[in-house]
């Protein structure tokens, strides 16, 4: 006859067996959108992203922040001019089309603990090829109350020579369409990427985000940060083991 056994493997091994994508902060080599365009006249008002390529790795699972608070933010750029309605909600939807105009500092929060290997992107908007760059950042891990965990932190500098991966027209708070051809980039990094000595990265459930640029402060014009993992196809199965039911297969 045959009888149901529940295996449970034990916390240990389960830790073992955490998907780690990623071991490095890598820059985003390619995007999927809908619309699917790269035109640099684009003027769509719904840029959304269902996709994001890192090396080998192609993330479509893509978890927004609940929270997203910008001390000092007082613009945002969007295509057409179009209004999100408040510079916090430009980082709150997986649109490519609203983003925050020169802040000097942004926290972004997901309302629960976050692993050592969950990976970020940070999506940045700066001028096209020939122009534009990737303005630098400096990032550092946040608990539940917003405060700064630790002396951990990461900086990701300037990059002159960026992957350009969605051009468009867009407009400023202030009015008038800029005539210079747009693009975002990004990169990604996990908090495992974050270097200190002191403060517990357990208590993470958020980031805080500086610019870092070398021109003026507050660079950086981010369209989005947020939290994407595709954890692999046998890792998964591996960890269904713990609740599975097996066959197993005994002599009556």
């Amino acid at each position: 006859m045959y009888r149901l056994i529940r295996v449970s493997l034990p916390i240990a091994v389960l830790a073992m067996l955490t998907v780690v994508t990623q071991a490095a902060v890598l820059e985003v080599d390619s995007i999927s959108t809908t619309p699917a365009t790269t035109s640099a006249t684009d003027t769509s008002d719904a840029v959304v992203l269902n996709a994001v390529t890192v090396g080998s790795n192609t993330y479509t699972v893509i978890e927004l922040p609940t929270k997203v608070t910008v001390p000092d933010a007082n613009r945002f750029w969007a295509i057409n001019g179009s209004d999100p309605g408040s510079d916090a909600a430009t980082l709150t939807d997986a649109n490519l089309d609203t983003g925050l105009l020169n802040p000097a500092s942004v926290v972004a929060q997901w309302g629960r603990t976050i692993g050592l290997n969950e990976v970020f992107i940070y999506m940045d908007l700066d001028r096209d090829s020939g122009f534009g760059r990737f303005d630098g950042i400096t990032i550092a891990a946040v608990d539940s109350g917003g405060n700064v965990i630790g002396d951990y932190s990461r900086t990701i500098s300037d990059n002159t020579s960026p992957n350009f991966l969605y051009e468009q027209n867009v407009e400023r708070e202030s009015g008038g369409t800029l005539t210079e051809q747009y693009s975002n980039m990004g990169y990604s990094f996990t908090l495992g990427d974050l270097t200190g000595t002191t403060g517990d990265l357990s208590l993470a459930t958020g980031i805080r985000v500086v610019n870092a640029g070398s021109g003026n402060p507050g660079n950086s014009d981010p369209t989005m940060i947020a939290i994407v993992d595709v954890p692999e196809p046998a890792s998964m199965a591996l960890l269904g083991l713990g609740g599975a039911l097996i066959l197993r297969r005994r002599r009556a």
